[in-house]
Protein backbone atom coordinates (compact mmCIF):
# COMPACT_ATOMS: atom_id res chain seq x y z
CA UNK A 1 0.00 0.00 0.00
CA UNK A 2 1.06 3.61 -1.02
CA UNK A 3 1.58 5.83 1.89
CA UNK A 4 1.88 9.65 1.44
CA UNK A 5 3.94 10.90 4.22
CA UNK A 6 3.49 15.15 3.79
CA UNK A 7 1.18 15.55 6.74
CA UNK A 8 -2.32 16.91 6.39
CA UNK A 9 -3.34 20.35 7.70
CA UNK A 10 -5.42 19.57 11.24
CA UNK A 11 -7.05 22.29 13.09
CA UNK A 12 -7.62 19.41 16.19
CA UNK A 13 -5.34 19.79 19.29
CA UNK A 14 -2.62 17.32 19.54
CA UNK A 15 -3.38 13.66 20.51
CA UNK A 16 -1.98 13.38 23.91
CA UNK A 17 0.60 9.86 24.07
CA UNK A 18 -0.05 7.70 26.94
CA UNK A 19 3.66 7.98 28.02
CA UNK A 20 5.08 11.40 26.44
CA UNK A 21 2.09 13.78 26.97
CA UNK A 22 1.80 13.76 30.85
CA UNK A 23 3.51 14.82 33.51
CA UNK A 24 1.75 11.95 35.43
CA UNK A 25 0.52 12.59 39.25
CA UNK A 26 1.72 10.84 42.27
CA UNK A 27 0.45 7.16 43.00
CA UNK A 28 1.34 6.64 46.49
CA UNK A 29 3.78 7.64 48.70
CA UNK A 30 5.92 4.77 49.47
CA UNK A 31 9.55 4.91 49.83
CA UNK A 32 11.69 7.76 48.50
CA UNK A 33 14.59 5.46 46.48
CA UNK A 34 17.99 7.30 45.31
CA UNK A 35 18.05 6.81 41.22
CA UNK A 36 21.18 4.63 42.08
CA UNK A 37 18.32 2.40 43.55
CA UNK A 38 16.31 2.26 40.76
CA UNK A 39 19.03 1.04 38.08
CA UNK A 40 20.48 -1.53 40.20
CA UNK A 41 16.92 -3.04 40.83
CA UNK A 42 15.98 -2.45 37.06
CA UNK A 43 19.74 -3.96 36.39
CA UNK A 44 18.56 -7.02 38.69
CA UNK A 45 15.36 -7.74 37.00
CA UNK A 46 17.13 -8.20 33.57
CA UNK A 47 18.87 -11.42 34.38
CA UNK A 48 16.33 -14.93 34.93
CA UNK A 49 16.74 -16.32 38.46
CA UNK A 50 20.36 -18.15 38.70
CA UNK A 51 21.57 -16.90 35.30
CA UNK A 52 24.90 -15.76 34.95
CA UNK A 53 25.00 -14.71 31.30
CA UNK A 54 26.81 -12.13 30.24
CA UNK A 55 25.61 -11.15 26.58
CA UNK A 56 27.96 -8.94 24.29
CA UNK A 57 26.37 -9.10 21.20
CA UNK A 58 22.47 -9.75 20.51
CA UNK A 59 20.64 -10.01 17.56
CA UNK A 60 16.59 -9.43 17.30
CA UNK A 61 14.40 -10.06 14.57
CA UNK A 62 10.41 -9.93 13.80
CA UNK A 63 7.62 -7.90 12.13
CA UNK A 64 7.02 -4.49 11.98
CA UNK A 65 4.18 -2.67 11.20
CA UNK A 66 3.68 1.45 10.53
CA UNK A 67 0.62 3.86 10.72
CA UNK A 68 -0.06 7.30 10.34
CA UNK A 69 -1.94 8.18 13.70
CA UNK A 70 -2.44 12.22 12.82
CA UNK A 71 -2.01 13.96 9.25
CA UNK A 72 -2.38 12.00 7.36
CA UNK A 73 -3.23 7.77 6.62
CA UNK A 74 -1.15 4.66 5.89
CA UNK A 75 -0.66 1.20 7.20
CA UNK A 76 2.43 -1.06 5.79
CA UNK A 77 3.81 -4.34 6.82
CA UNK A 78 7.13 -5.17 6.85
CA UNK A 79 10.09 -6.63 9.05
CA UNK A 80 12.34 -5.20 11.70
CA UNK A 81 15.68 -5.73 13.17
CA UNK A 82 18.25 -4.92 15.92
CA UNK A 83 21.51 -5.96 15.97
CA UNK A 84 23.72 -4.92 18.97
CA UNK A 85 27.12 -5.80 20.70
CA UNK A 86 28.74 -3.49 23.20
CA UNK A 87 27.93 0.10 22.51
CA UNK A 88 27.41 -0.23 18.71
CA UNK A 89 24.28 -1.02 17.12
CA UNK A 90 22.05 -0.66 14.39
CA UNK A 91 17.94 -0.79 14.23
CA UNK A 92 16.02 -1.37 10.98
CA UNK A 93 12.41 -1.39 9.55
CA UNK A 94 11.99 -2.77 6.04
CA UNK A 95 9.18 -1.99 3.53
CA UNK A 96 8.14 -2.90 0.22
CA UNK A 97 7.19 0.57 -0.74
CA UNK A 98 8.73 2.90 -3.11
CA UNK A 99 7.48 5.82 -0.61
CA UNK A 100 8.39 4.68 2.05
CA UNK A 101 11.13 2.01 2.46
CA UNK A 102 11.45 2.33 6.06
CA UNK A 103 14.11 3.37 9.03
CA UNK A 104 17.75 2.55 9.59
CA UNK A 105 19.62 3.97 12.82
CA UNK A 106 23.22 2.99 13.90
CA UNK A 107 25.71 3.34 16.08
CA UNK A 108 29.46 2.21 15.53
CA UNK A 109 31.01 3.52 19.07
CA UNK A 110 31.87 7.11 17.44
CA UNK A 111 29.77 8.29 14.55
CA UNK A 112 25.84 7.85 14.44
CA UNK A 113 24.26 7.08 10.82
CA UNK A 114 20.71 7.76 10.11
CA UNK A 115 18.97 6.52 6.29
CA UNK A 116 17.52 8.75 4.17
CA UNK A 117 14.34 8.64 2.50
CA UNK A 118 15.94 9.86 -0.39
CA UNK A 119 19.36 11.37 -0.65
CA UNK A 120 19.84 14.62 1.11
CA UNK A 121 16.35 14.06 2.62
CA UNK A 122 15.57 12.21 6.17
CA UNK A 123 12.57 11.40 7.37
CA UNK A 124 10.71 13.61 10.21
CA UNK A 125 11.66 10.67 12.80
CA UNK A 126 15.07 10.10 11.37
CA UNK A 127 15.74 13.81 11.38
CA UNK A 128 14.77 13.91 15.19
CA UNK A 129 17.05 11.14 15.98
CA UNK A 130 19.88 13.28 14.12
CA UNK A 131 19.65 16.22 15.37
CA UNK A 132 19.13 14.52 19.00
CA UNK A 133 21.94 12.08 18.26
CA UNK A 134 22.57 11.71 22.27
CA UNK A 135 19.64 9.37 22.50
CA UNK A 136 21.55 6.93 20.06
CA UNK A 137 25.04 7.53 21.42
CA UNK A 138 24.07 7.32 24.68
CA UNK A 139 22.25 3.54 23.85
CA UNK A 140 19.02 4.69 25.32
CA UNK A 141 16.95 4.03 21.91
CA UNK A 142 15.78 0.36 21.79
CA UNK A 143 16.02 0.30 25.52
CA UNK A 144 17.16 -3.18 27.71
CA UNK A 145 16.40 -4.69 23.97
CA UNK A 146 20.10 -3.19 22.99
CA UNK A 147 23.96 -4.28 24.90
CA UNK A 148 24.35 -0.54 24.97
CA UNK A 149 21.72 0.22 27.27
CA UNK A 150 23.26 2.43 29.34
CA UNK A 151 21.44 1.59 32.61
CA UNK A 152 23.65 -1.64 32.16
CA UNK A 153 26.97 0.41 32.18
CA UNK A 154 25.98 3.76 33.65
CA UNK A 155 29.52 4.29 35.06
CA UNK A 156 31.08 4.89 32.07
CA UNK A 157 28.21 7.26 30.79
CA UNK A 158 28.80 10.30 33.87
CA UNK A 159 25.17 10.82 33.17
CA UNK A 160 22.97 13.08 35.50
CA UNK A 161 20.11 10.77 37.15
CA UNK A 162 17.30 12.39 39.07
CA UNK A 163 14.16 10.04 40.65
CA UNK A 164 10.79 11.82 40.05
CA UNK A 165 9.14 8.98 42.75
CA UNK A 166 6.02 7.06 41.64
CA UNK A 167 3.45 8.61 38.59
CA UNK A 168 0.32 7.55 37.44
CA UNK A 169 1.01 6.86 33.68
CA UNK A 170 -2.09 6.12 31.38
CA UNK A 171 -3.56 4.24 33.96
CA UNK A 172 -0.66 2.44 35.60
CA UNK A 173 1.93 3.26 38.03
CA UNK A 174 5.83 3.71 37.08
CA UNK A 175 8.83 4.78 38.66
CA UNK A 176 10.01 7.68 36.78
CA UNK A 177 14.01 8.85 36.14
CA UNK A 178 14.90 12.02 34.59
CA UNK A 179 18.45 11.17 32.14
CA UNK A 180 20.83 13.73 31.31
CA UNK A 181 23.99 12.67 29.50
CA UNK A 182 27.19 14.15 30.32
CA UNK A 183 26.77 15.93 26.82
CA UNK A 184 23.38 16.90 25.78
CA UNK A 185 21.19 19.73 24.21
CA UNK A 186 18.41 21.48 25.47
CA UNK A 187 15.85 17.49 25.01
CA UNK A 188 13.68 16.11 27.79
CA UNK A 189 14.54 12.63 28.56
CA UNK A 190 12.18 10.65 30.49
CA UNK A 191 12.46 7.02 31.88
CA UNK A 192 9.91 5.00 32.69
CA UNK A 193 10.02 1.52 34.73
CA UNK A 194 7.09 -0.52 36.07
CA UNK A 195 6.12 -0.33 39.87
CA UNK A 196 6.41 -4.07 40.62
CA UNK A 197 9.32 -5.11 38.81
CA UNK A 198 11.53 -2.48 37.91
CA UNK A 199 11.44 -3.41 34.20
CA UNK A 200 12.25 -0.34 31.63
CA UNK A 201 8.31 0.53 30.25
CA UNK A 202 8.95 3.56 28.50
CA UNK A 203 11.18 6.06 27.40
CA UNK A 204 10.28 9.56 26.70
CA UNK A 205 11.93 12.69 24.56
CA UNK A 206 10.92 15.51 23.99
CA UNK A 207 11.84 19.07 22.68
CA UNK A 208 9.90 22.29 22.47
CA UNK A 209 10.82 25.34 20.47
CA UNK A 210 9.54 29.02 21.67
CA UNK A 211 8.71 31.61 19.51
CA UNK A 212 12.09 33.97 19.43
CA UNK A 213 11.29 37.81 20.01
CA UNK A 214 10.77 38.87 16.16
CA UNK A 215 12.44 42.29 15.42
CA UNK A 216 9.54 43.49 13.25
CA UNK A 217 5.48 42.34 12.61
CA UNK A 218 6.04 40.99 9.62
CA UNK A 219 8.77 38.14 11.28
CA UNK A 220 6.70 37.56 14.11
CA UNK A 221 3.60 35.97 11.84
CA UNK A 222 6.84 33.58 9.92
CA UNK A 223 7.70 32.54 13.68
CA UNK A 224 5.93 29.59 15.45
CA UNK A 225 6.26 27.69 18.56
CA UNK A 226 6.73 24.23 17.81
CA UNK A 227 6.95 20.70 20.11
CA UNK A 228 8.17 17.21 19.31
CA UNK A 229 8.52 13.94 20.57
CA UNK A 230 9.40 10.43 20.77
CA UNK A 231 8.40 8.05 22.76
CA UNK A 232 9.01 4.04 23.14
CA UNK A 233 7.19 1.40 25.11
CA UNK A 234 8.44 -1.73 25.65
CA UNK A 235 5.66 -5.01 26.86
CA UNK A 236 5.61 -8.63 26.75
CA UNK A 237 8.36 -9.68 28.41
CA UNK A 238 10.10 -13.08 27.92
CA UNK A 239 12.77 -15.09 28.86
CA UNK A 240 15.83 -15.51 26.32
CA UNK A 241 18.98 -16.91 26.93
CA UNK A 242 19.06 -16.20 30.70
CA UNK A 243 17.84 -12.22 30.41
CA UNK A 244 14.24 -11.07 30.55
CA UNK A 245 13.46 -8.75 27.58
CA UNK A 246 10.84 -7.50 25.71
CA UNK A 247 9.43 -8.55 22.67
CA UNK A 248 6.95 -5.94 21.75
CA UNK A 249 8.19 -2.42 21.32
CA UNK A 250 6.30 0.37 20.10
CA UNK A 251 7.74 3.60 18.93
CA UNK A 252 5.68 6.96 18.23
CA UNK A 253 6.70 10.23 16.85
CA UNK A 254 4.59 13.56 17.19
CA UNK A 255 5.15 16.56 15.65
CA UNK A 256 3.02 19.69 16.62
CA UNK A 257 3.42 23.19 14.63
CA UNK A 258 0.88 25.88 13.43
CA UNK A 259 2.21 25.79 9.45
CA UNK A 260 2.32 21.99 9.41
CA UNK A 261 -0.32 20.91 11.26
CA UNK A 262 0.00 18.35 14.09
CA UNK A 263 1.62 14.53 13.05
CA UNK A 264 1.65 11.39 14.76
CA UNK A 265 3.72 8.10 13.00
CA UNK A 266 3.31 4.83 14.68
CA UNK A 267 5.59 2.19 14.26
CA UNK A 268 4.87 -1.62 16.20
CA UNK A 269 7.50 -4.25 16.75
CA UNK A 270 7.11 -7.77 17.24
CA UNK A 271 10.15 -9.90 18.03
CA UNK A 272 10.82 -13.54 17.29
CA UNK A 273 10.85 -15.21 20.40
CA UNK A 274 13.48 -17.67 19.22
CA UNK A 275 16.06 -14.48 17.55
CA UNK A 276 19.65 -15.36 18.45
CA UNK A 277 20.43 -13.98 21.98
CA UNK A 278 23.97 -13.68 20.16
CA UNK A 279 27.39 -14.62 22.64
CA UNK A 280 26.84 -16.13 26.36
Amino acid sequence: MRIGLRPAMLAAGMVILSLAGMGGQAAQKGEKLKPGEVVARHVASLRQPGSTAATTSRKLQGAAEFRILMGGAGNLIGKASFVSGGRQFEFRVDFEDPAYHGERVSFDGEKVEVGTLRPGARTPVGDFLFSNNEIVKEGLFGGALSTAWPLADLASRQAKLKYEGIKSVGGRKVHVLKYQPKKSGDISITLYFEVETFRHVGSVYRMSYGVPIAATPAQAVKQESSEYALEESFGEFEAIAGWTLPTRWKIVYSRQTASRGNSIWQWEIQFDKSSDPGDK
